[in-house]
């Protein structure tokens, strides 16, 4: 999102999903960026208003589902390799698998799109989980659609579950198991603080907002 500023220069919200700079980029650059909001990501040190996602409670309410219903052997299919969302993600799900008796983690490179999900497919279903874990629900819908071609059900043999609720996944086949972050929520504080921060009257506040599960029909009890 941007609009016309009153300095030189544009206002910007940066996010984790556009701009995939890594923190000391962003803080080396940020009185030429100023004044920005960052969305779906925290810089440590970086002086500027940010709005991000707890990634950890989401990702922890995904594996409590799984395990829940007797899922040991999880796959996660992991997003682009800048995107801070992911390392967030990815890091949780390690330290789960970690601490959570007999879970076995399996990590596949595979992307944020929903070809990157669906060419994921052959390898899902060929490492033996019983539960697949995508980075986004492009991804995660993309995975559906590929295990549903190979003759895998979903989820009688495999559960898949998403991340961000995105209009699309309640109407998947089945219905996408999601994390539901307030994207509408994050787009008005976005352009509220940046406003501010364009008047002069500062950035307010950061927020670190808490996503929910909804649980659909992608997941399911664990095959026996």
């Amino acid at each position: 999102m941007r609009a016309a500023a009153p300095r030189a220069g544009r206002a910007r919200c940066l996010g984790s999903r556009g701009w995939q700079a890594p923190d000391e980029r962003l803080r080396a650059l940020g009185d030429r960026l100023a004044p920005f909001v960052l969305v779906y990501r925290e810089v440590a040190g970086l002086d500027a208003p940010s709005l991000s996602i707890d990634n950890a409670a989401g990702i922890g309410a995904v594996v409590s589902h799984l395990a829940g219903h007797g899922h040991r052997r999880l796959a996660y299919l992991a997003g682009p390799d800048g995107s801070a969302g992911n390392a967030e993600r990815l890091a949780a799900l390690r330290a789960l698998a970690q601490a959570g008796p007999g879970i076995e983690l399996t990590v596949l490179a595979c992307g944020s799109m929903f070809e990157h999900g669906h060419a994921a497919a052959p390898r899902v279903a060929e490492c033996g989980v019983s539960a697949v874990v995508a980075f986004n629900d492009m991804v995660a819908s993309g995975v559906l659609t590929g295990l549903r071609e190979l003759g895998v059900r979903v989820p009688g043999e495999v559960s898949v579950t998403g991340f961000d609720d995105i209009p699309f996944a309640r109407y998947t086949t089945p219905p996408l198991t999601t994390v539901s972050i307030p994207q509408s929520e994050l787009g008005r504080q976005a352009w509220e603080r940046l406003r501010g921060l364009m008047n002069g009257e500062g950035g307010g506040y950061n927020v670190r907002y808490q996503p929910r599960l909804l649980i659909r029909g992608s997941t399911g009890p664990a095959p026996a």
